[in-house]
């Protein structure tokens, strides 16, 4: 009996589905993984002088301005959003979280998103010294 001609480069049913599906992700999927990274932005508290509480101070570690900034106080299963705007490339903006009635404390988070990253949290306790 004759045997069929082996064809090579084909790949079983399966493994063609499998093939195309992980070419789908490289082409398309994994560019939109790809270009999000946390905002490269780092965080510090300033304390106020004559009442309890911090300034926040977000410095834009990029060469490029970070759009569309906002910080997000998290506590106790609350949070708020406060719109910061533009900050320009290689600048520190400083935001009075109480001017929106907002205290900076231990055990909470801070969140900082900017358009076109992911969002970078940061615990206040890091912040925070002994």
């Amino acid at each position: 009996m004759k045997q069929p001609p082996e064809v090579s480069g084909q790949l079983p049913g399966r493994n063609s589905l499998f093939l195309a599906a992980l070419c789908f992700l490289a082409l398309v999927g994994c560019q939109e993984i790809a270009g999000k990274i946390q905002a490269p932005v780092q965080v510090r508290l300033s304390p106020f002088l004559l009442l309890s509480g911090y300034y926040v101070d977000i410095s834009n570690l990029s060469e490029s301005p970070l759009e569309e900034v906002t910080v997000t106080y998290l506590w106790q299963g609350n949070s708020y959003t406060q719109k910061v705007g533009t900050i320009p490339a290689r600048t520190t903006t400083t935001i009075a979280p109480s001017t929106d009635n907002i205290q900076v404390a231990k055990d909470e988070q801070i969140r900082i998103g900017a358009r076109g990253y992911l969002p970078k949290t940061i615990d206040t306790n890091t912040l925070i010294g002994n």
